[in-house]
């Protein structure tokens, strides 16, 4: 397991030295008003209230602008709009870029704190004067859940001459969704011109996240070492058989565009045989087999551009054996030769976990779907020793 932690360990240092980004159409105002169209790097709500990497084109140089440097900033397909404001948390005044999130007779804005992770909601009236409502996380005292409930009584006093409104915050979560029910129905009730309020984040409930699934087949060769009352009497014996399987990833590129989360189950045979004699008067057969599957939790990096993207990963492996058999037959020599056969005799260990580690190309041949090839390499340590290395040859479905 040492190994193991030392893989993943260098596999994160070897990620966090690669630049991420995630660039997306979009523009920036300046504080002369003008707007620049260009590419914007669409992080997570935390990055994105903290500075705006902005550049011209694919080829420019990435500019970065901080709260105050600029009005605000955009994402064109994205629905996420960022102003620069100046905020109070704690009796600390700061500038952030808060996310805008419903602009109409009272604007709603949201902030998410890069310390604490605390979240916040900004509703703004027509004089330009900010209420802050949040929410601090559950706590467990005496064994009992105790919730932060003075937001409610915050939200009933801004909206205290609007039952309708009322009569919904009790019901509601401290969520995104109600909030922004909360400021659209309040323009409802209050404009008196007929116009719309606009809501810049379309759809509240939408995920950036990327899940992707995939097959694959090929073949898998293990390496057992049976041993036999803690002796090596009888080496290492090889096996290849072919091998199925399937994989699921999960990939957030606001937070890292080239690490995925990857889940991997795979199915083969797995059998091993070995011989000992020692000469003289004592001889002996083992062999056994079963099916095997094995789960994996790796992390895996993908080169980010190109038709052909290398990629590594490294992670976790489990295997569980199925059908179970082995045998052991033994002739020991003295006045005469005594034959003993044993059936389900010293059975391999039904589970283990170990570790793995693999590399390998991914090719492109549509926007969402990518042939892949991969070696890999596993070891599981237990009283007996099971490596193997595997082919995969598979498609991904984005």
């Amino acid at each position: 397991m040492k190994r193991a932690n030392i893989l993943l360990i260098s596999f994160f240092v070897s990620y966090i030295a690669i630049a991420q980004s995630n660039f997306k159409p979009g523009y920036i105002v300046t504080n002369n008003y003008d707007s620049i169209i260009g590419l914007i790097d669409f992080r997570t709500n935390i990055m994105n209230s903290q500075v705006c990497r902005f550049k011209a084109d694919e080829k420019a140089e990435v500019v970065l602008y901080y709260p105050g440097s600029i009005t605000k900033y955009r994402f064109i397909n994205e629905g996420k709009y960022y102003i620069s404001h100046s905020i109070n948390i704690d009796n600390k005044t700061q500038q952030v870029f808060l996310e805008y999130l419903v602009s109409g007779i009272m604007n709603l804005y949201f902030y998410k704190d890069p310390v604490s992770y605390q979240e916040y909601y900004f509703f703004e009236d027509e004089n330009g004067t900010m209420l802050q409502i949040t929410k601090k996380p559950d706590e467990i005292v005496d064994m009992k859940f105790r919730t932060d409930q003075r937001y409610i009584g915050t939200l009933n006093y801004l909206f205290i001459d609007y039952p309708t409104i009322q009569k919904n915050i009790n019901t509601n979560s401290f969520n995104r969704g109600s909030m922004i029910k909360f400021t659209k129905e309040y323009h409802n009730l209050t404009c008196t011109t007929g116009e719309e309020c606009i809501e810049f984040e379309n759809n509240y409930k939408k995920h950036f996240i990327k899940f992707n699934f995939s097959i694959y087949g090929g073949f898998q060769i293990f390496n057992y070492n049976f041993k036999e009352n803690e002796l090596d009497i009888f080496g290492s014996t090889n096996c290849l058989f072919p091998m199925i399987g399937g994989q699921f990833s999960i990939t957030d590129p606001r937070f890292a565009k080239s690490l995925s989360l990857l889940a991997d189950v795979s199915f083969s045979n797995i059998k091993g045989r070995g011989e000992y004699n020692d000469g003289i008067s004592v001889y002996k057969k083992y062999k056994f087999d079963a099916i095997t599957t094995i789960g994996r939790l790796n992390l895996r990096f993908t080169y980010p551009s190109g038709n052909i993207r290398p990629v590594v990963e490294c992670g976790l492996s489990y295997y569980h054996l199925f059908n179970r058999s082995s045998s052991m037959y033994s002739e020991e020599s003295q006045s005469s030769i005594n034959t003993n056969l044993k059936d389900n005799y010293l059975l391999p260990r039904a589970s283990c976990m170990g570790f793995n580690c693999g590399m390998g190309l991914n090719y492109l041949i549509a926007d969402d779907r990518a042939l892949f090839c991969r070696f890999s390499f596993e070891q599981f340590s237990n009283s007996n020793l099971i490596q193997s290395g595997q082919l995969k040859l598979g498609i991904i479905f984005k």
